[in-house]
């Protein structure tokens, strides 16, 4: 493939397996469709060219994604739906607007091993739990609207100030460490959002001890 601009538009389709790759050269790529990845989303981007991702559509993998592909900028600009686990190997930079949305039924994982942060993150599952299997960084906003994020001892902070963590009146951040989260905090509470609403639970699962803030709504 050696174009460098790609639109796909018509009826939502299916495929089994799928990974999304530039051409030769910078690679825009405008999905207006649903597209439905029915097993594991494998690669995005590649080490020599940047791929950017947006449109009207969506994508929803119902297996695991992995985010690889190299050094070279991956930008996502369009929701991706998530039902399997989903890990991040990916360098690079990420300046998308685009969010992941864990979808699943049973438990979901959730991995980075790289520089490339999430951009942002929500957990809308009616069952199951999320659970970080290694420290996160995401870009924008964390929301959990349904079902539980699991941090365990893992932390998921922003990666510069700003944005907004949140849950709804079904979702549940538990909070299971000690260290590396919110400044003035023994915990792994979330750290670097700007604003905290939590309509729903907060729990500080820990077999240490464990200091919060009350006064800042984090409760």
């Amino acid at each position: 493939n050696t174009l460098n601009t790609l639109t796909v538009s018509g009826n939502d389709f299916s495929v089994y397996d799928a990974s999304f790759q530039g051409g030769t050269a910078n690679t825009t790529l405008t999905i207006n469709s649903n597209i439905t990845v029915t097993h594991n989303i494998n690669g995005f981007g590649s080490n020599t060219v940047n791929l950017t991702m947006g449109g009207t559509g969506s994508i929803t993998s119902n297996g695991d994604v992995a985010i690889s592909g190299g050094s070279s900028a991956f930008v996502l600009n369009l929701p991706l739906y998530v039902k399997g686990n989903i890990t991040n190997s990916k360098t690079g930079t990420n300046l998308g607007t685009g969010t992941i949305t864990l979808t699943g039924t049973a438990a979901q994982t959730i991995s980075q091993s790289s520089t490339w942060p999430f951009p942002s993150i929500t957990i809308n599952k009616a069952s199951g739990t999320a659970t970080l299997t290694s420290n996160i960084s995401i870009e924008k906003d964390l929301t959990i609207t349904s079902g539980t994020l699991d941090l365990s001892t893992f932390t998921a902070n922003r990666s510069a100030s700003g944005g907004t963590l949140s849950t709804s009146s079904a979702g549940t951040l538990k909070v299971g460490g000690t260290t590396g989260g919110y400044t003035g905090t023994s915990s792994n509470y979330p750290n670097n959002f700007t604003t905290h609403t939590h309509n729903g639970t907060v729990e500080f699962s820990g077999t240490a001890a464990q200091t919060i803030q009350i006064g800042r709504a984090h409760v």
